[in-house]
């Protein structure tokens, strides 16, 4: 294993291993302190090549070891982490700005978008805190089951470990089941066994916001507020507060551990 630190934790978890060569050996160590990583070296016989000033040096070298023991300081405990952290958000936002991606979610932090303003965002706002350090206790990862009048069912789940991609959506019914994943909507016939494919518009399948959702709402809106026809909105207030309801159960429910039951809307 390595020893990133080479104080008093690390020293002594590090003699351990040495009173235990079966089933540990120290092989590396990262050190700032010149004197205290000298003497780390002498007494576990480490390899100069594997010992280093700084732990991004060693996250640089190809792995030559099992573990890692981190046995910094507490404040600096993130540090050598975030390398290897999937979740590191200035390597997240970082790459967006890189690529020119100047909208959401980059657009949530910064207006100018320079690598300066980005460090600052990262380093005074709630979007550069670490995601298993900090406050947020948002889920990441929900399942959601629902029972709507008639005993129709409905499942949602939602997960943050999974590749970034459109929702997707499937429809069981008696005679065919619909999937759609937010670029084309298949629909497949249980008693024909044949399958239909449905296109998006082309204006929607390349439409920014909610998969061109947004694009919707707002055309149909104003063609209802055009026309005076109410008919054109789809989803009005009424299913609004509804859908509103809905998610307020669910997380009483995940806090609770209840099952809730929504009133009719009158």
């Amino acid at each position: 294993m390595v020893v990133v630190g080479a104080g008093q934790r690390g020293a002594g978890y590090a003699r351990w291993a040495r009173r235990h060569p079966e089933r540990a050996s120290v092989v590396g160590v990262a050190e700032p302190d010149a004197a205290r990583r000298a003497r780390f070296v002498a007494e576990h016989g480490i390899a100069a090549e594997n010992a280093f000033c700084d732990w991004k040096e060693l996250a640089e070298r190809d792995r030559f070891a099992d573990a890692v023991l981190i046995c910094t300081q507490g404040r600096m405990h993130v540090e050598p982490v975030e390398a290897e952290c999937p979740y590191s958000a200035p390597r997240f936002y970082g790459n967006l700005l890189e690529r020119g991606e100047h909208r959401w979610p980059l657009s949530v932090l910064i207006d100018d978008f320079s690598p300066a303003a980005l460090d600052e965002a990262l380093r005074n706002g709630p979007y550069g805190r670490c995601v298993y350090a900090c406050d947020n206790d948002v889920v990441d990862h929900q399942v959601v089951a629902l029972e709507y009048t008639g005993a129709t069912t409905a499942t949602f789940t939602m997960t943050a470990f999974a590749e970034a991609a459109p929702r997707s959506t499937r429809l069981f019914g008696t005679r065919a089941e619909l999937a759609g994943d937010g670029r084309a909507i298949r629909v497949y016939d249980f008693l024909t066994r044949a399958e239909r494919p449905i296109a998006p518009a082309p204006d929607s399948a390349n439409a920014e916001g909610h998969g061109g959702g947004d694009a919707g709402l707002m055309d149909a809106f104003t063609a209802a507020v055009a026309t005076g026809d109410r008919a054109l909105i789809k989803s009005g207030p009424r299913e609004s507060l509804a859908s509103h309801l809905a998610v307020l159960a669910a997380e009483r429910s995940r806090l609770n551990g209840t099952v809730e039951t929504i009133p009719p809307l009158t």
